[in-house]
């Protein structure tokens, strides 16, 4: 080990200016199969919390997190309440987080929604 060590020690840094070098191991990200995937997963959630009839919109803005634009984003798949956020599952989390793509990663648990969502009901029922 330490004459492998000695090795790396004697051989030139690399250069970072070189291409190539620190490039990652990983694939290429393929862009129209992310948003396939995507426009896929927000078809999936609309089908899934599209309401049987009126509803009476939540000021989802109101959730750590959320703001005028995931509100519209959220209302275009037919996200509209408190409730439906609250009842999330896991399933629901993974398509939600798909269909909103990766300018929001990890932003339901790491805001964590559903937590927010649940208060605002259990204070809305206090009101009551």
């Amino acid at each position: 080990l330490e004459a492998e060590l000695a090795v790396l020690r004697e051989a030139p840094a690399p250069d970072p200016a070189q291409p190539g070098l620190f490039e990652a191991d990983e694939p290429e990200l393929d862009e129209a199969a992310l948003e396939a995937e995507r426009l896929e997963a927000v078809a999936l959630v609309t089908e899934r919390f599209r309401p049987a009839g009126p509803v009476d919109p939540d000021d989802l803005k109101q959730i750590k997190g959320i703001g005028p634009v995931l509100e519209r984003t959220l209302n275009e798949m037919s996200i509209f309440t408190f409730e439906q956020i609250a009842g999330f599952d896991d399933d629901d989390v993974a398509m939600v987080a798909t269909a909103l793509g990766r300018a929001f990663p990890d932003r339901i648990s790491r805001d964590d929604w559903i937590g927010g969502a649940r208060a605002l009901l259990a204070e809305r029922d206090e009101q009551d």
